[in-house]
């Protein structure tokens, strides 16, 4: 390929005119870069302070969760305990043999004795380790259907149930099992 001599101031000014298009095309390219890395960082800052913020919802929603449970295990304790004394009110033998009788359930109840006792309760203290594993099932069916609040102790001991000097193992020997929503 031959150029002509006149051919060639030509060539040069378009030369020049493309590496102008080529410097303000690079320079839209550097701002433009520059603009992105900037959204990244204030992106990858505001991702940063909604984690914190998601860190603190949780954390409060927590405290909030195990107050709530705190008191409704105090709740419920005092529920228990007034209940226990109406029972030991109601149920009273002759002052003069001091002996009381409670209603209970034996490891062998049938469904028919389970439903006669859980008419009347406001609140079902179910002490595991003295059922049956049906009576256990059957106890739990019947709260869920009757919407009625049950605690299952490990352990029935008037301490653990009342909420007075607990020993430490007994807090995990008790699981409440809430009532359904309505």
């Amino acid at each position: 390929m031959h150029l002509a001599a006149h051919e060639i101031p030509q060539l040069i000014s378009e030369y020049h005119a493309l590496m102008r298009h080529f410097g303000k095309a690079q320079t839209r390219c550097d701002a433009l870069v520059r603009a992105q890395a900037a959204e990244i960082a204030r992106l990858q800052g505001e991702a940063m302070r909604l984690r914190a913020a998601v860190i603190v919802r949780d954390t409060a929603l927590s405290w909030e969760r195990s107050q709530r449970m705190d008191a409704v295990r105090v709740l419920m304790q005092n529920m228990a305990l007034e209940r226990l004394q109406w029972q030991l009110r109601d149920h009273r033998a002759p002052a003069e043999t001091g002996a009381v009788a409670l209603p209970s359930l034996s490891a062998d109840a049938g469904a028919d004795d389970l439903e006669a006792s859980f008419e009347a309760a406001d609140l079902v203290i179910c002490q595991t380790g003295c059922l049956s594993h049906g009576a256990y099932w059957r106890v739990q069916d019947h709260c869920r259907r009757t919407g009625k609040t049950c605690v299952l102790v490990e352990q029935s001991t008037a301490a653990s149930i009342t909420g007075f000097a607990p020993p430490a193992q007994s807090e995990s020997a008790i699981e409440w099992l809430a009532a359904p929503a309505a």
